[in-house]
């Protein structure tokens, strides 16, 4: 089912990459938390398993901050997680104030369900894409999904507004 067709779309948004990001984006988010309800996941869940399993044992600082989440948010998914036995929470030996997470042999099983999960709803949705058309894709958002050499950091607030230059009356 296309989802970005331009009739759907108010005129002014036709045509422009960044309205179709956002719309596909929207629609790929909404199919792959549906796909992972199916199977008893959720997205935000899978998102802490996927990036313990990639970085190995960190503490929920840095999980927090690489994923973009609220503390608060944070501890009530690490939560849900350790009472799951997907994720265990640690004393970080060198630092008392931190835990150290570290994913579980059943937190791996279940990140290797909800990714073949993910694998199966993109065969399905990228069928229409020929393999090189698959390939540019994923190279085109990976390169987009990079951040600029002038980015703040991922959490970092925002920097502060460029003011106008005030203008210079004109000398008579």
């Amino acid at each position: 089912m296309p989802i970005a067709r331009s009739d759907r779309l108010p005129a002014e948004f036709a045509g422009h990459p960044i309205a179709l990001l956002v719309r596909v984006g929207a629609e790929a988010r909404r199919r792959l938390a549906g796909r992972l309800a199916e199977h008893g996941a959720a997205l935000p869940l899978y998102a802490i398993l996927a990036w313990l399993d990639h970085n190995g044992p960190r503490c929920q600082r840095e999980l927090g901050d690489a994923l973009g989440l609220d503390p608060g948010d944070v501890v009530r998914l690490l939560d849900q997680l350790e009472n799951a036995t997907l994720v265990r929470r640690d004393p970080d030996l060198t630092d008392r104030r931190r835990h150290r997470l570290t994913l579980t042999a059943a937190g791996r099983t279940e990140r290797d369900r909800c990714q073949q999960a993910m694998v199966a709803l993109e065969v399905e949705w990228l069928a229409p894409l020929s393999p090189a058309e698959r390939e540019l894709l994923a190279g085109l958002l990976t390169r987009l999904g990079e951040p600029a050499a002038d980015a703040p950091p991922r959490g970092a607030p925002p920097g502060p507004r460029a003011l106008p230059e005030p203008e210079v009356a004109a000398s008579a």
